[in-house]
């Protein structure tokens, strides 16, 4: 019987481990955003946190001239996490503006060998610029606007190994 007992105990022991290891892999730290610079801030920050990031955009208008230049995200090697970034809750894709300000990029963003991450853009508006994406990983571009670009393409995505899910507005 006692037997028994200790293998009960090791096995909710384990399951208890289990599950607070399995929590832990589930969170993400979140970045709330209303300035150009605290998106570059939080885009800074999520390259080497060692964990999912999930950047909130508030409505508003991002341009990159506040930024003194492009928006640039590059993860740092072992960064191999999610990197979520949407406009906040309530927001439409009209509301959450990235502003290139001229024909050149708007929005870099550089996965160094995450395979295993997932990028995802969702309710957002590019205008004046574009969004170049180089990911080993999978890309989801999802209710996303792009309007007043020189350029044909207004999304460049490159990825080696991952698949691209995509669904946006060129005006």
């Amino acid at each position: 019987m006692e037997l028994k007992s200790q293998v009960i105990t090791r096995i909710l022991l384990a399951h208890i481990l289990f599950s607070c290891v399995s929590l832990d892999a589930l969170q993400a730290e979140e970045f709330h955003v209303t300035t150009a610079a605290e998106f570059q801030n939080a885009l800074t920050r999520a390259r080497g946190n060692g964990e999912a990031d999930n950047i909130w955009l508030a409505a508003g208008t991002y341009k990159t001239i506040d930024n003194q230049s492009r928006f640039m995200y590059e993860a740092k090697e072992g960064e191999n996490y999610a990197l979520t970034i949407k406009g906040e809750t309530g927001t439409s894709v009209d509301d959450v503006i990235l502003d290139g300000e001229e024909p050149t990029f708007a929005f870099y963003l550089l996965d160094i060998e995450q395979e295993n991450a997932l990028l995802t853009i969702q309710g957002i508006s590019t205008k004046n610029g574009f969004i170049e994406i180089s990911s080993s990983g999978d890309v989801s571009l999802t209710e996303n606007k792009f309007s007043h670009n020189k350029l044909y393409h207004p999304v460049y995505v490159n990825t080696s190994s991952g698949s691209i899910n995509s669904e946006w507005q060129h005006i």
